[in-house]
C-alpha cells in the first residue's frame, strides 16, 4: 500500500510518501490508523494529538473519502491529510 502524507503531518512522520505491506494483505477502514501506527514512523505521534483533539486528520482511499465500511488493501493508495482552511 502506498501512503502520502501532506502538510504539517509530513513532519510527524519524517517523509512524504511510504509504501507498506499489510499483515494480511487488507485492513477494515476502522483499523487503519493504528496499522499505520504500527508500519510508519512518527505516526502515533499523530494519532496520539488526533486523540487529545489537537489535530483533525482526513484519510483518502484511491482519492475519495475513506468510509467506514470500506477495506484497505496493499494495491491501494491512502493519503492522510489535514483539513483544508483559509478562504
Amino acid at each position: 500500500m502506498k501512503v502520502r502524507f501532506y502538510g504539517f503531518l509530513r513532519d510527524y512522520v519524517g517523509g512524504k510518501e511510504f509504501e507498506v505491506s499489510l499483515k494480511d494483505g487488507s485492513v477494515k477502514a476502522s483499523e487503519l490508523p493504528e496499522v499505520l501506527a504500527s508500519l510508519v514512523p512518527g505516526f502515533v505521534k499523530v494519532l496520539d494529538l488526533v486523540r487529545k483533539g489537537e489535530v483533525d486528520i482526513i484519510y483518502l482511499l484511491n482519492g475519495k473519502p475513506l468510509r467506514e465500511g470500506d477495506v484497505v488493501n496493499d494495491s491501494d493508495v491512502v493519503e492522510v491529510l489535514p483539513p483544508a482552511s483559509g478562504g
